[in-house]
């Protein structure tokens, strides 16, 4: 029979394992919808969640069963915690080369017309420069624009250079200390959690611990640094710096809390729930909350809400709104959907003026470019979207849904964070009033049209 104590941890681990996995899901799904989860790097992530999970569950498991040897507990709880460190220093390595690909990628300030131009694009795009041969963070302004476009591509979307990079990080660190707790000649190896914290094979996981977290530590600090003049439209940087500080944390009172006293189990396994919770609420939970937020904000009525897009459209008509957003949307590592909107829009307009090897040629490398599995500016459409395209026939508006998806995509999440920043709220303040004069000049014509009618 199982003790209140026992019944309540057994509570705890259910709990947070359905709530974990439900945000998991949330936060899987809604990685197509925003840019706000999608430039996460929602795989990495989602390892990063999933590791940190395993050691509630763990001290968890080892209060209903007691008698679980220590060697195993500690084993688990350093494997998670390692993993977990490598994910968060792969995810900022991520976010660091996304951040500084971008910004030379805005340098090039392609303006609206020759982006427009697919021939003009694709000249630029083929600059001479020095072609990317590793993947990591060191870009260097010397790079060509697809050169650029084509690394950001390969790195974000590659999963051999995480898998290479967390094997090599088990296989330094966690490995050594696994087979030395497994072969250790402990005097009591089957002592149970946590009788056994104060043995000297616990000991020595300790340090190795704590000086593991410090060479993490270091790394993460070193990459924020890195990005300190990033302007961070989604809240990337500002993420991880709370998730950073609440592990240093964490870490300290467990630390503090395993010397002082060996009866302090209870203590730290309330820690560490409580901060691995944090952890996945600020990670996945945020995200969703804030992505549903703005929809939320969003929800006006439906003339309304056409309306604004609609302005937005023709916002990106112009060569000051084109080259704003495009800027802009460099920051947020979304410059493909924007140089995707335009390609489109010149492909719907140039339809007459164009033969048929033209018009397929143009459709080919659209689709190459911006909708095929090994796209270098792949953009974020549904699947359903994204299969029935491949089968639809060639037609002035043979890309309308995509085109639809990705001006909503852009309009809903891109546009609103667009609008907090001073310098582009001013772009679009003076289209509106550019707007409003149109419209006033238009009103005048008209009704000077109409006078002589209504008088005769």
């Amino acid at each position: 029979m199982l003790d209140e104590r026992q019944v309540a941890f057994v509570a705890v681990g259910c709990i947070y394992a359905a709530s974990t996995t439900v945000g998991i899901a949330l936060y899987w799904r809604q990685r197509t919808m925003s840019l706000l989860i999608s430039a996460r790097r929602p795989g990495t992530v989602i390892m990063f969640v999933t590791a940190v999970t395993a050691i509630p569950l763990a001290l968890c498991y080892t209060e209903v069963w007691r008698d679980t040897p220590c060697w195993l507990v500690i084993s688990v709880v350093y494997e998670a915690l390692t993993l977990a460190m490598d994910a968060m220093v792969f995810a900022n390595w991520n976010y660091l080369f996304l951040w500084r690909v971008n910004q030379l990628l805005s340098d090039f300030k392609i303006d609206a017309e020759r982006s427009r131009s697919s021939v003009d694009y694709n000249k630029r795009l083929s600059q001479p420069g020095v072609q990317l041969t590793q993947v990591g963070p060191s870009a260097s302004s010397t790079y060509s624009a697809n050169a650029l476009f084509i690394s950001r591509s390969c790195f974000t979307n590659s999963a051999k250079a995480e898998i290479a990079f967390f094997v090599i990080g088990q296989m330094t660190t966690s490995v050594p200390v696994i087979v030395y707790l497994t072969v250790s000649n402990d005097p009591d190896p089957t002592l149970p959690f946590p009788d056994c914290l104060s043995s000297p094979t616990a000991t020595t996981a300790l340090c190795l611990f704590v000086a593991r977290t410090c060479i993490c530590v270091l790394e993460i600090s070193s990459l924020m640094f890195m990005v300190r003049d990033a302007e961070d439209h989604l809240g990337i940087c500002r993420s991880w710096r709370r998730c950073l500080v609440t592990i240093v944390v964490c870490a300290i009172v467990t630390v503090v809390m395993v010397t002082t006293t060996r009866a302090a189990a209870l203590g730290v396994e309330a820690t560490v729930i409580l901060t691995t919770l944090a952890i996945s609420g600020e990670l996945l939970i945020r995200p969703v909350y804030e992505q549903m937020h703005e929809r939320g904000m969003d929800d006006t009525t439906e003339t309304s809400a056409a309306t604004s897009q609609a302005a937005f459209e023709r916002f990106l008509q112009t060569s000051d709104g084109y080259n704003a957003v495009l800027r802009f949307a460099a920051s947020e590592f979304s410059a493909e959907n924007v140089v995707f909107w335009a390609e489109v829009t010149k492909f719907e307009s140039s339809w007459d003026r164009r033969n048929d090897a033209s018009r397929q040629a143009m459709a080919a490398r659209i689709r190459s470019s911006f909708l095929s599995g090994q796209a270098h500016h792949l953009v974020n459409v549904s699947t359903v979207i994204w299969t029935s395209g491949e089968q639809r026939p060639l037609g002035q508006h043979m890309f309308k849904e995509e085109k639809d998806e990705v001006l909503q995509l852009m309009y809903g999440d891109t546009f609103r964070r667009f609008l907090t920043n001073p310098a582009y709220q001013a772009v679009w303040d003076r289209f509106l009033h550019r707007q409003h004069e149109k419209g006033m000049l238009l009103s005048r014509v008209s009704s000077s049209f109409t006078k002589p009618d209504s008088a005769v």
